[in-house]
């Protein structure tokens, strides 16, 4: 893969370099490629959102909560404004609260209590 990639241009980063196991066989032991060591991870963060090795995503939504809960704070200015409709808030909190909690979902694996955690996060927030 190094070699192909040379031809580019392109180098491959060793010390960033992690495998994972994605289903629930055994635990990985270390790799070693090119006289460099790739060590193995239990959870990964790849395009935004955290790959986890176990069969459910509780560290990715309760961390979307959070990123969410974030933007509620910075936008309690916009909240309280008198001047803004109500229809225009709801706009602001689905385009922009929203869009951060929700960001990957479609990949998560949740149980009953996640969705109702999800929930009550939504709940509060209106």
């Amino acid at each position: 893969m190094d070699e192909e990639a040379s031809k580019f241009g392109l180098h491959i980063s060793w010390s960033k370099t992690k495998i994972q196991n994605l289903s629930c066989g055994p635990a990985l032991s270390p790799v070693m490629m090119n006289g460099n060591i790739i060590d193995p991870v239990q959870e990964f963060t790849y395009l935004g959102s955290i790959q986890s090795s176990n069969s459910n995503s509780t560290s990715e939504y309760i961390r979307r909560i959070g990123l969410a809960a974030g933007v509620m704070k910075r936008l309690d200015r916009v909240w309280n404004q008198m001047n803004l409709s109500i229809s225009t808030k709801i706009r602001i909190y689905s385009t922009c609260v929203l869009a951060v909690l929700l960001y990957g979902s479609e990949i998560w694996t949740l149980t009953q209590p996640d969705w109702r955690r999800l929930d009550s996060f939504h709940t509060r927030c209106q």
